[in-house]
């Protein structure tokens, strides 16, 4: 199960939706958004650092997080696998231009939970884009398997109000119903906090807490 600080840190990512006094014992699903038009053709490699050690262009961080199942029971070998724009809105992908891409970014990785559910990433901070009034706020995008369980595409967006005006125009994360939305909205970590989920953290580097969670298949 959970510990105490692992579901506060869960009730923090909730940006108050709820109260205490509303809390029950479960974890509520992830919601699932597509897989976007920029799913990787090819399979995604197993790293963690997306920056090739730093040579990325862009303002790194680092995310991390939980996979649970819905009674809050921490999910060791779930497979996560995320990708996202560089620091100028480009995706990489078989389907777009691959001139002008970041030598020096990945665009993609997978890890594998831990035995307490954790996994972790260290990337670059996506940007927004598109046209004013269709604008994708700043998001990373998650694929997230484990067998008996299924599985979860989905978003991870950011917390706090430098990104509020972007997000209410956003269409995609709009379609998410308005109660679930809060549980893609991942809040910054501090930093005390972000070195007891990751081994080589550096401690200095913005980190995001995103947990997950995945419901069980049926039969």
């Amino acid at each position: 199960m959970l510990t105490r600080r692992a579901w506060l840190q869960r009730l923090v990512g909730t940006i108050g939706a709820v109260s205490v006094g509303d809390l029950v014992a479960s974890c509520p699903t992830t919601p699932r958004i597509g897989y976007g038009p920029f799913y990787p053709g090819n399979a995604i490699p197993k790293l963690v650092d997306l920056t090739n050690g730093g040579k990325a262009v862009g303002d790194i961080i680092y995310v991390t997080g939980q996979v649970t199942d819905a009674d809050c029971t921490p999910l060791a070998g779930a497979t996560v696998e995320i990708w996202q724009c560089d620091n100028k809105g480009r995706y990489k992908h078989e389907r777009t231009s691959q001139t002008d891409l970041d030598p020096g970014f990945h665009y993609f990785a997978q890890a594998v939970t831990n035995q307490d559910g954790r996994y972790s990433f260290k990337t670059l901070m996506p940007v927004r884009y598109g046209p004013t009034g269709f604008a994708r706020a700043p998001h990373i995008h998650y694929l997230v398997r484990k067998p008996g369980y299924r599985e979860v595409a989905t978003e991870m967006h950011f917390a706090g109000t430098d990104y509020t005006t972007v997000q209410a125009s956003d269409g995609v994360l709009n379609s998410v119903a308005a109660e679930a939305r809060p549980t893609l909205l991942a809040p910054l970590l501090q930093k005390a906090e972000a070195a007891e989920q990751i081994t080589d953290y550096d401690g200095r580097t913005p980190c995001r807490l995103f947990n997950l969670t995945l419901a069980k298949t049926v039969g």
